[in-house]
């Protein structure tokens, strides 16, 4: 996956988030231009010596940034970010997703984009015309971001996320060049090289025949975040989306989607010879 944010150390992160509740002081955010676009970002600071800081921008400049998405959760439970000394009060969900982002090795060398979007932390939420304006540009940010990183924890999808990966790999550098898309024929020898994907629990839970690679991609699957609204517009604007849980791996949209068709593609398929018959 192309990286796209500069990353503070695991200390820094660590000092500017907390559990605690506070309010941001009035002063650190000054009042946007709806004529021109403005929206603010969240400037990730290098090293430990400094600090997050907003700064304001318009659209229209084609700015480089991220933007996150991800469930409020339980309004009764929030974190807090530490921004030029001020502190401003924000989503539990929202304080874990931006820990798992900015301490992440995966997304600390190699950056082009410093600068993060996430709504409850770039939108003054204590002025309700500037919440009205900031929504009516929804579409703009998740379009105009080079990528949107899904917050889907606090659970650990990584082995969801490397079963659909391993499907999705395997099908394809096993699909025949000459067959179109989705439309194979070829065998599922590629299973024998999984054999946790060919194997159920055992006799002792009659009424679930998956193993821990294909619950884990079912639990991923039922996760309260695919019940958001919002969640179709961020899906078909983002120019990249990119899931993300505790844990290191991460999943994009494209390989998500595409899965299912290709398992699908293999669905009445001949039974592999190698795979035991089912008790």
């Amino acid at each position: 996956m192309r990286r796209f944010l500069q990353i503070p150390t695991r200390s820094l992160t660590r000092r500017l988030f907390s559990q605690s509740i506070c309010q941001a002081s009035s002063g650190l955010y000054k009042p946007l231009n709806p004529r021109t676009s403005e929206i603010r970002l969240l400037k990730i600071p290098p090293n430990a010596s400094s600090e997050f800081e907003l700064v304001t921008v318009s659209l229209d400049d084609e700015p480089k940034y991220a933007a996150l998405s991800y469930l409020w959760g339980d309004p009764e439970k929030y974190g807090q970010v530490t921004i030029k000394g001020n502190t401003v009060k924000i989503p539990d969900n929202l304080a874990s997703a931006f820990l798992c982002v900015l301490s992440d090795d995966s997304f600390r060398s190699q950056s082009h984009v410093r600068y993060l979007w996430a709504d409850a932390i770039c939108i003054n939420q204590n002025d309700l015309d500037e919440r009205s304006q900031q929504v009516q540009l929804m579409r703009r940010i998740f379009q105009r971001a080079h990528v949107t990183f899904a917050w889907v924890g606090p659970k650990d999808y990584s082995l969801a996320f490397e079963t659909i990966k391993t499907i999705k790999k395997d099908i394809y550098e096993n699909t025949p060049k000459e067959n179109a898309p989705y439309k194979t024929n070829f065998d599922l020898e590629w299973l024998r090289r999984h054999p946790m994907l060919c194997i159920d629990r055992g006799p002792d839970l009659p009424n679930n025949h998956l193993n821990d690679p294909w619950s884990a991609v079912a639990d991923f699957l039922q996760h309260q975040y695919w019940q958001r609204v919002w969640i179709f517009q961020e899906i078909v604007l983002a120019n990249q989306l990119v899931f993300i849980s505790p844990g290191e791996a991460n999943l994009s949209w494209s390989m998500l989607r595409d899965t299912p068709q290709s398992v699908i593609s293999v669905a009445n398929d001949k039974k592999p010879e190698f795979l035991p018959d089912a008790a």
